[in-house]
């Protein structure tokens, strides 16, 4: 079981957030939820026709309407005959498929009827089961045949369940992160709707109320006294969570917004059109956090104990909290709107200048709408006019995901005063032979490194064989190889010169290329991407190779585990938070390459690059598997926008899912004929990017000779087994033909 550190939220989110989790847990891979179907409460947001509506409830109208959830029944002569169905649905069952099932639950004295969400383990050898109630909450538990067959509840031995079975588009679906998702349901519309509705009510108090204010009306104006509240403890109302659920259903007031606090979190907020003071939400959603859990403790407390006494401390808790929900509501709404006078404008947003060859800038263009800027596209190649028109907007900083133009990008960053990193730190990110003169080298590494220049005619190896030779300024693997005698070594340094002076000098103009030695290290490697903000490191995405090649440094297949042991975890961690801070990296993205001694496990940093892994494919395989918004934070972490309250509040982000970086072999290289795969990448469920980067006709240059990726693939797995059934489909289906 895979512990998931936003299932513990479910127990304290207030109502205005649970609809939504439920529908972000969905798309995590977790197909099922009690509130999806299954629940006796049907939220609905504002609507013309004053209804409530949740982004849950969206979901389940879809999901309906593409015939993936069917609402069956079906009786049974005895429960023997219901154990019977069970074992054939272990039998059937499809590998994305769930049971929503009615069962008893007990809740202190009092038995009511739940809802369990019911899994086929991946080899099929049995039962897992969900519960998402209060006290007896649950996720994936493996549960057996004979507690199933006592716990479900029958009426007149007729079971009425749902059947969720997804289709090929609703698993295509799946694959959009939440912020898609955002935009699929048009959420920002809703938001706006309503900031409208809240603007509306502060200047006419006969205006309908929404959201904490109309639920002070629904708590202190309407009849709720003691004997109403024992009553719905009575019926399972026990848990705070649950009773507050009730209220938008009994009054019709209208939520301002569903998952406030989860899109704070996972850096949402700019999807949605929110452009506000990041701390001043953060501290008002952080003091909400701590007070629902007061509440719901003292729900659960008078659902055991239905006293006066405690019905008095739970109700002035819930006003506590009402009063800081509005606060909440206060600080977001400006976020989404400036009020002035009779007139409302939305908030003017900030230029970003991004730095990308026009072939691949769809993906930084679209990192910097994602974290709420206006992007700008620059290519190296801008004139002083071009400069001057810059300087008349208001221009918030610089972005690049191309290593190509990194060092273009700091030259324009210090010539337009915006913010960068120091000139040291830049280059101990392109100069290998700087970084490794700069930085400690841990204890019992057994790591040594020389430099050869190019004014050394007939070099001759510094170390015994076998070791590593690499380009000094080299990116993409490009001439990284292992030399095991004199021969290959002098072919090797002829390599690299010469793609020195054919494209890898020109990345880093103010350093001389030349050829890096080092020792030979064996051991696992990863991949690390993290974001630094006031010089706190956080990793975000650790991605192992899932091959072993002495010889083969090209990026070829990189996995985002979610299972990676905890320890290895901090090994890891602290050897990227250590070298960053050793280059006085202060602020922004980073690609971290480590590599573990197979003998000592000691890491120790091979390079790092300043900017999202692989041009920002990393930063969205995190965002796919985890739910977190990686490279819009790593936008407004480059330019210092992130304060350290909100960087320090921000709960650990770990991935759900596993994630897959895919590059095919390039082959021996030269003119293609043909690529293979498209279609099949195209119709294939679990990818959702993928980039052939040359076309037929072309010329292909790739690894070692050259840095060209025929494609990159990324997709996703819910385990191990589709996993290794995604990589062998790829090996096999896609690749390149040449001439």
């Amino acid at each position: 079981m895979i512990d998931h550190p936003d299932y513990q939220d479910y127990r304290e989110l207030i109502c205005f957030e649970r609809p939504a989790a439920v529908w972000l847990h969905y798309f995590y891979g977790f197909h099922h939820c009690r509130l999806l179907l299954a629940d006796r409460f049907h939220f609905k947001w504002c609507s013309e026709s004053n209804e409530l509506k949740s982004v849950s409830n969206v979901l389940s109208e879809y999901l309906q309407s593409c015939e993936t959830v069917a609402s069956m029944a079906v009786t049974f002569q005895s429960r023997d005959e219901l154990r019977n169905w069970l074992c054939g649905y272990l039998r059937d069952a499809g590998p994305h498929e769930a049971l929503f099932l009615p069962y008893f639950s007990k809740i202190g004295s009092t038995t009511v009827v739940s809802t369990l969400v019911l899994e086929i383990e991946t080899d099929r050898s049995g039962y897992l089961s969900s519960c998402l109630r209060g006290d007896n909450f649950f996720i994936r538990k493996k549960q057996s045949l004979e507690d199933l067959t006592d716990l479900i509840h029958l009426e007149n031995l007729t079971l009425e369940y749902f059947r969720f079975q997804p289709k090929a588009d609703v698993l295509r679906d799946r694959l959009k992160s939440p912020r898609e998702m955002i935009g699929v349901f048009d959420v920002r519309k809703i938001v706006t709707d309503t900031a409208k509705k809240f603007f509306q009510l502060r200047e006419d108090s006969n205006a309908d109320p929404v959201g904490s204010v109309a639920a002070k009306y629904a708590f202190r104006y309407f009849e709720r006294n003691f004997d109403y509240w024992k009553s719905l403890v009575n019926e399972g109302f026990d848990n705070a969570l649950l009773v507050k659920l009730f209220w938008p259903i009994q009054f019709s007031y209208q939520p301002f917004v569903v998952f406030i606090d989860y899109i704070s979190r996972m850096g949402l907020l700019p999807a949605i059109g929110w452009t506000g003071d990041g701390e001043d939400l953060c501290r008002a959603v952080s003091e909400i956090r701590k007070q629902a859990q007061v509440l719901s403790n003292l729900g659960i407390l008078f659902g055991k104990n239905s006293s006066e006494r405690n019905y008095c401390r739970f109700t002035n808790q819930m006003e506590e909290l009402l009063c800081k929900y509005e606060r909440l509501e206060t600080v977001f709404l400006k976020g989404i709107w400036i009020d002035s006078g009779n007139s409302r404008q939305s908030a003017k947003r900030q230029v970003v200048l991004a730095l990308a060859p026009k072939s691949s800038s769809p993906e930084t263009l679209d990192a910097i709408l994602a974290a709420g800027f206006d992007p700008v596209l620059l290519t190296g190649g801008e004139t002083e006019d071009d400069f001057t028109a810059l300087r008349q907007q208001d221009v918030a900083g610089t972005f690049c995901l191309s290593e190509n133009l990194k060092e273009i990008e700091f030259n324009i960053s210090k010539r337009m005063n915006l913010p960068h990193p120091d000139e040291q730190t830049l280059r101990s990110s392109r100069d290998k032979l700087f970084m490794r003169t700069s930085v400690l080298l841990p204890a019992g590494s057994n790591f040594s490194f020389e430099g050869i220049e190019d004014s050394i005619e007939n070099p001759q190896a510094p170390f015994e064989f076998p070791f590593v030779v690499k380009p000094n300024l080299g990116y993409a693997s490009a001439g990284v190889s292992v030399v095991r005698n004199t021969e290959e070594f002098e072919d090797s340094v002829r390599s690299i010169r010469k793609m020195n002076r054919f494209f890898l000098g020109n990345t880093f103009t103010s350093v001389s290329p030349a050829v890096l030695c080092e020792t030979l290290l064996e051991g696992p490697e990863f991949a690390v991407d993290s974001i630094t903000v006031g010089g706190k490191t956080r990793v975000f995405g650790i991605f192992s190779r899932g091959f072993v090649a002495k010889d083969d440094f090209q990026d070829h297949i990189l996995v985002l585990d979610p299972l990676l042991d905890a320890a290895l975890r901090k090994k890891i961690e602290e050897c990227v938070s250590t070298h960053l801070d050793q280059i006085g990296y202060t602020d922004g993205p980073s690609h971290t390459e480590i590599r573990l001694h197979k003998d000592n496990g000691i890491a120790v940093v091979l390079e790092c690059a300043l900017r999202v892994g692989a041009g920002g494919c990393m930063g969205a395989i995190i965002e796919k598997t985890s739910g977190f918004s990686y490279n819009a934070c790593a936008v407004r972490s480059q330019l210092r926008m992130i304060s350290a309250f909100e960087w320090e509040s921000l709960p650990e982000i770990l991935p759900h899912r596993y994630g897959l970086f895919f590059v095919p072999q390039g082959g021996r290289g030269g003119v293609i004929q043909s690529l293979r795969g498209e279609k099949f990448l195209d119709g294939h469920s679990s990818v959702f990017y993928f980039l052939f980067h040359k076309k037929a006709g072309e010329r292909l240059i790739p690894y070692p000779k050259g840095p060209d990726y025929p494609a990159v693939v990324l997709a996703v797995a819910d385990d191990s087994f589709q996993l290794n059934e995604i990589i062998e489909n790829l090996k096999s289906g896609v690749g390149v033909e040449y001439v």
